[in-house]
């Protein structure tokens, strides 16, 4: 060996048994590393190898089977930190940490001769920074071993960087409903991220772009086929919005998609949006605008109706009471004067009490009272009570009654059947104008209409007329609050559209259903259902006819308190007492009640006024009971509202009276409590 060569072989400081192994490990790794030669020659100099070896990008470690070095090369040098020097002194288990050793032991001496073992691992190195390192090692036949490592770190992070990229993008599109693809045009390959996966309802190897194709809905597929063709050929970007159904359970998605076109690496790239909720979102708005809309049209209907249907009986009830101030008018003209304004007052007292009735209903506050009600007297009653008005405006009034009197007994609410069949009743003889008008019920053995089944059958309930009929698109519209059929008041009639509202909360409220069924210009006919809940009776009951209105025997001559903070209702109330009253006094709040009763306490009748200064009704009868339990208490309020007569009852009073108070009503019931 000539001395230049000598030199070079000593610098490198490799022995003379690493050349004739170097081939074989180098051959080994080169698939790992892009510096290591590819091809040798057994014509190689022994100092080629040795130069190959020292500037090989590798870390290059020779030992023996204990793991000792044996040699390094400058890579090794550099990689741990180390000098040549303390590198020979060291065992390759130096370079690792006691808890990596723990749980992958180095045993050279188990390596089988000629075999590869490749690992990764974290090396510490000498400034005590740790690098994940990828460590090939093969036992020699000499029995020493050789390493080729590699800092494998940079990869590592960077891989966990793209793990963490596509993880965190993963997570956005979920939460924004997005995803991105790309078509690889000349191999037809499309490739989707996940959430455009989601979107689709596939798998991603199940994404192709012959299968998306298939997804949109037949109605979009021209326009999408279009688009793209102009995207490749010239280059037009698309914006467009269409509707898929999803390939793993049919459903149909409102789809945003976004594409464009690198011509220069022959890609269509693509970002779309499941927008379906958005779309949701936007026609909920669209819709709650447009029921808005009609809400303030209905409104303006309402408030201008509300105002005719008030003006109008006001109107009456002023101008002839200002008329009658002309003494000089006859008996027959006051006469004729008064039932006007008595007219006037009971249409403007029942628009009132519809007002009244539909903000308890709004409010939660009505409540149902179950009793036992007779059919065919409450029919009777009815057509009674409308046959003059059918008369007057030459109507034939029919009542059909399913029943005989005696097994026409159900449980139900009494007052609230009355309104409903009242309510369905007027609208009748309101909008006929000829021909007849028919009400009646039948039982059947379960409900129509779709209702729940029920223990009980069903009485269906019905009032069919020939009058002006209702337009099928505003049959459904009469049961809503404030609403006639014919809102543009082209045929405009009394009332304040609230009746139907009332009765189908009533209905509801009593475990039934309403609806109707009508032919413009022939008639309606308005059913109702109601569960039949029979009375066993163990004697037959005789139907009472037509309720009583005449006044009861007048009781004895009584001493009356009014405690009323109205004067007119104070002085109305002294009138209609008259009859029966040997004098009757006057205060204007609980407390002066009160007092008069600490000093008169043999009056026989307090007329109490719910609502009054200073203290209302209700406190005044808790005080005056507890010194007075004899005094008949009647409560008198414009409230009306359910419960207000148990509270009354459980404040001590003896029995209740809601305004506007009805003379025959009012003496009658003080007659059940005093004898004459």
């Amino acid at each position: 060996m000539n001395e230049s060569k000598k030199q070079k072989l000593e610098k490198t400081n490799l022995p003379e048994e690493v050349i004739s192994s170097g081939k074989s490990a180098i051959l080994a790794n080169r698939n790992k590393t892009s510096d290591t030669v590819s091809d040798f020659t057994e014509s190689n100099s022994e100092e080629k190898y040795k130069s190959f070896i020292e500037l090989a990008a590798d870390a290059f470690f020779h030992g023996d089977s204990k793991g000792n070095f044996i040699a390094v090369n400058q890579s090794a040098i550099e990689l741990t930190e180390y000098s040549r020097e303390e590198l020979i002194q060291m065992n390759m288990r130096d370079l690792f940490s006691s808890e990596e050793l723990k749980e992958t032991p180095l045993r050279y001496d188990l390596l089988k001769k000629g075999s590869l073992k490749s690992s990764e691992r974290h090396l510490v190195t000498k400034s005590g920074k740790a690098i994940i390192v990828e460590m090939n090692s093969r036992m020699m036949p000499d029995g020493t071993f050789q390493s080729l490592i590699r800092d494998i770190t940079g990869r590592i992070l960077a891989e966990e960087v793209i793990r963490d990229s596509e993880f965190r993008l993963a997570r956005a599109e979920k939460v924004a409903k997005i995803g991105n693809w790309k078509i690889i045009l000349n191999t037809g390959t499309m490739i989707g991220s996940v959430g455009a996966c989601e979107i689709y309802g596939v798998s991603r190897d199940m994404l192709s772009l012959k299968t998306v194709q298939n997804y949109p809905l037949k109605e979009y597929r021209k326009k999408l086929d279009k688009a793209l063709r102009d995207l490749i050929n010239e280059g037009k970007p698309y914006d467009l919005e269409f509707r898929i159904r999803r390939a793993n359970d049919g459903k149909i998605v409102d789809i945003h998609s976004i594409a464009d076109f690198d011509a220069r690496n022959n890609i269509v790239y693509g970002v779309i949006q499941d927008i379906t909720e958005r779309k949701q979102s936007d026609q909920a708005l669209i819709q709650a605008k447009e029921r808005a809309e009609e809400s303030e049209r209905l409104k303006s209907a309402f408030l201008a109706n509300m105002s005719h249907e008030i003006r109008t009986p006001m109107n009456g009830i002023l101008g002839f009471a200002s008329l009658l101030k002309d003494n000089s008018l006859s008996d027959e003209t006051r006469q004729e004067y008064l039932k006007v304004i008595d007219d006037s007052g009971h249409r403007l007292m029942s628009i009132i009490n519809d007002i009244i009735d539909i903000s308890k209903i709004e409010s939660g506050l009505v409540r149902l009272v179950s009793n036992k009600v007779n059919l065919n007297q409450q029919f009777d009653y009815l057509y009674n009570f409308f046959l003059p008005e059918a008369n007057s405006k030459n109507l034939t009034l029919k009542c059909s009654k399913d029943f005989p009197d005696h097994e026409s007994f159900i449980i139900t609410d009494s007052e609230k059947l009355t309104a409903v069949l009242t309510n369905i009743l007027k609208n009748a003889l309101k909008y006929t104008v000829k021909g007849e008008i028919e009400f009646g019920y039948y039982i059947l053995s379960e409900n129509p209409r779709g209702r729940a089944k029920s223990e009980h059958p069903f009485i269906t309930f019905y009032c069919k007329d020939t009058g002006i009929g209702i337009p099928h698109n505003r049959q459904k519209a009469v049961f809503q609050r404030f609403i006639q059929a014919d809102i543009a008041d082209t045929m405009a009639r009394q009332g304040a559209g609230l009746g139907l509202a009332i009765s189908e909360a009533y209905v509801n409220l009593m475990g039934g259903k309403i609806w109707v069924e009508s032919t413009l210009d022939i008639g309606s006919c308005f059913y109702f259902t109601l569960p039949f809940i029979p009375v066993v009776e163990k004697e037959q009951l005789k139907s009472k006819g037509k309720l009583k209105e005449e006044i009861k025997k007048l009781p004895r001559k009584l001493k009356i308190l009014i405690a009323e903070d109205d004067q007119v209702s104070s002085r109305l109330l002294s009138i209609k007492v008259g009859k029966i009253a040997k004098h009757v006094f006057h205060v204007s709040t609980g407390l002066s009640a009160i007092e008069f009763m600490q000093e008169n306490p043999d009056t026989d009748l307090i007329l109490m006024d719910i609502k009054m200064p200073e203290m209302d009704g209700y406190d005044a009868t808790r005080h005056i009971r507890r010194f007075n339990h004899d005094v008949v208490i009647i409560a008198q309020t414009a409230y009306g509202f359910a419960g207000d007569h148990e509270k009354a009852l459980s404040a001590g009073c003896t029995a209740y009276i809601s305004k506007p108070i009805v003379e025959k009503d009012l003496l009658n019931l003080i007659g059940n409590f005093f004898v004459s």
